[in-house]
């Protein structure tokens, strides 16, 4: 069996690991396992235990990156940058990331419900990303479903809003 690491060398140790729940069992070889700070003295393995905790870290780390892949579909800002930066990249985040947030501020001690005047005007308030985020959902719904009419319906009103938002403003009356 080969190595699961540098998949080169056959592999001498098995390991069994426990990540989450999830056992795996680690084939690895003799150099492999050295610079993991696994040293092999005849039948006896001898770990340091820094090493293992560096391992540990990375593993949580890189799962945590996978279930923080999320991302917002108008600005493209993930839950991930979310969370490390403690900021929102567009208005849309507050509703796609609703729970999240709510989460993240429960952790802060952040408390209760903020009851001044901005959110209920933004509550009342769309912009033209959100409104093209979903439409273009409904097209697709409406193409999966093969509703052609409705989903060139659909189309059209795309079309009309990115001639709407390409259009040049006007000022100071007709020229």
């Amino acid at each position: 069996m080969k190595c699961a690491i540098c998949k080169t060398r056959d592999a001498v140790i098995c390991l069994h690991q426990m990540l989450f729940g999830v056992q795996n069992e680690i084939h690895i070889c003799e150099e492999c396992a050295q610079q993991r700070g696994i040293q092999v003295h005849g039948d006896k393995l001898e770990l340091s235990f820094g090493h293992i905790i560096n391992e540990i870290r990375n593993a949580v780390n890189m799962v945590q990156q996978k279930l923080d892949s999320r991302a917002c579909p108008v600005c493209a800002t993930s839950l991930y940058q979310l969370k490390k930066n403690r900021s929102v990249g567009c208005p849309e985040c507050y509703h796609f990331f609703h729970d999240d947030i709510k989460q993240l501020m429960d952790q802060s001690g952040i408390l209760g419900a903020y009851s001044g005047d901005l959110p209920q005007r933004l509550a009342q308030s769309r912009s033209s990303l959100t409104d093209r985020v979903e439409i273009q959902g409904k097209l697709e719904e409406s193409i999966a479903r093969e509703d052609y009419e409705r989903a060139a319906m659909y189309r059209d009103q795309l079309r009309g809003l990115a001639i709407h938002d390409n259009a040049p403003e006007l000022s100071g009356g007709v020229r």
